[in-house]
């Protein structure tokens, strides 16, 4: 537990709902602008392999239709995870030395796209032309496409049975596409890799089970998953195709409506901190400066965590630190520059990032204007995880809009947490004694 006493900003939170703060504007439209350039970036080489420079081939550039049609099922995946560590500093047509490289133990790299894990279903995925398309999202079932930030189940132990290497011999004699992971969550036949992109490669040889090795030589990165938002092309005179991107629209709730704080009986309705209007009907920064007055306190055996009144000892809120279902036992605990609380389930692997209402650290997530959150002890908001939606990493389930992060990490019995001057936390356990560090914005593992 830690109590704050760093000296901040100060801040005025109206009493009455507002309709989008500042924070919430911003994120729109940086979510917007990059899905944009993105879009506008990747669409001339959807479903093909990315080549630096030289304009587009009549093939490449021929319709819409055509790139559309073949971007699902171009990539044409094989179960072979590749760390994206292993593509540091090599150049298109440079040697792979192991592609072959898991978390371990158990995993050395093999994927299963169902969570079958018998050496049959994996010597058929792995001999061409593969069965991705029985591929089944281990967090939402009914999709079976994989993309840019999916989970794939690892398939544990090493392969290294007849059909297996005659499938390796195969799948030397083409160019493949393999996902490329960057963090796995649990362990064993339960072990989930994150994707983050796609690379093309051609394997140049094996070694199984003596060194454990799969050599291939990089071909470049390739686009795969499900397709972009809908896009026209239109041919310019530099031969070119350039994309016009409609936007989708969002509905607003018409019936909230903002409102001006200007007056001192406007200001006398919200909460202040560090801030006062001794000059009438103006907010300005007070004249001394006070630390927060909140204590965040782990409460082991209930799976929560409370925020408390350093002034009165009174409790503010109670917070779940995972979703229905999933290992809570927290222990340690972290204070962000903020004053926002990351804490820690030593019974699995995972840290929540909790929000300082005082301090607009909470997010409006169902839009109506105003923040519901936990008002005091034993006043602890659903967190359903419909359908495992949360269980690897999120927070859409969550009722209590001060509960803004939620993220498995690589270490189980996660006890340690730091934030660095960055306002960003460290992460770590005394399994698999792994540091994860973790955006402290958006609570993505960096």
């Amino acid at each position: 537990m830690h109590p704050w006493h760093r000296p901040y900003r100060g801040t005025f939170v109206p009493a009455r709902p507002y309709f989008m703060n500042r924070r919430t504007r911003e994120s729109i439209n940086r979510i917007m602008s990059v899905a944009v350039i993105l879009a506008m970036l990747l669409l001339p080489f959807y479903g093909r392999p990315i080549q630096p420079g030289g304009p587009a081939s009549e093939e490449q550039t021929a319709s819409a239709a055509g790139l559309y049609q073949g971007a699902v099922n171009a990539c044409g995946l094989y179960p072979i995870a590749l760390h994206a560590s292993s593509l540091q500093g090599v150049p298109i047509g440079g040697e792979l030395v192991d592609i072959y490289n898991g978390t371990q133990p158990g995993n050395f790299g093999w994927l299963s796209w169902t969570g079958a894990t018998s050496e049959p279903t994996l010597a058929t995925s792995l001999f061409p032309p593969g069965d991705v398309d029985t591929y089944v999202n281990p967090n939402n079932p009914v999709d079976h496409t994989v993309s840019v930030g999916d989970w794939v189940q690892g398939r544990p132990g090493v392969a290294n049975s007849t059909s297996i290497r005659a499938a390796l011999e195969e799948l030397k004699t083409i160019d493949i596409t393999v996902p490329v992971w960057d963090v796995t969550v649990l362990s064993g036949s339960g072990t989930l890799y994150h994707v983050v992109s796609f690379a093309i490669v051609r394997i140049t040889g094996y070694d199984l089970p003596g060194d454990d090795r799969i050599s291939a030589r990089y071909l470049g990165a390739h686009v795969c998953g499900d397709v972009l938002p809908t896009a026209t092309l239109t041919r310019t005179p530099t031969n070119t195709l350039t994309p016009t991107f409609t936007p989708t629209a969002t509905n607003t709730p018409e019936s909230i409506t903002s409102r001006t704080y200007s007056s001192n009986d406007d200001f006398d309705e919200g909460t202040s901190s560090n801030v006062e209007h001794s000059v009438p009907d103006q907010l300005q920064i007070g004249g001394v400066t006070q630390a927060f007055n909140f204590i965040w306190v782990a409460v082991s055996t209930k799976g929560t965590i409370v925020k408390i009144d350093t002034n009165t000892g009174q409790v503010l809120g109670e917070y779940w630190t995972s979703p229905q279902g999933q290992p809570k036992d927290p222990s340690r605990t972290t204070v962000d520059y903020n004053g926002n609380v990351w804490a820690g389930n030593r019974a699995g692997n995972s840290v929540v990032h909790v929000g300082l209402r005082e301090n607009d650290g909470c997010v409006d997530r169902n839009g109506n204007g105003t923040i519901e959150t936990s008002t005091g002890l034993n006043d602890i908001r659903p967190w359903t995880n419909l359908n495992g939606a949360d269980t690897l990493g999120g927070v859409s389930t969550a009722q209590d809009e001060c509960i803004i992060h939620y993220t498995r990490v690589s270490s189980s019995g996660t006890r340690h947490v730091s934030v660095n001057a960055d306002n960003d936390v460290w992460v770590s356990g005394t399994g698999n004694r792994r540091f994860d560090l973790i955006d402290g914005d958006t609570g993505l593992i960096i």
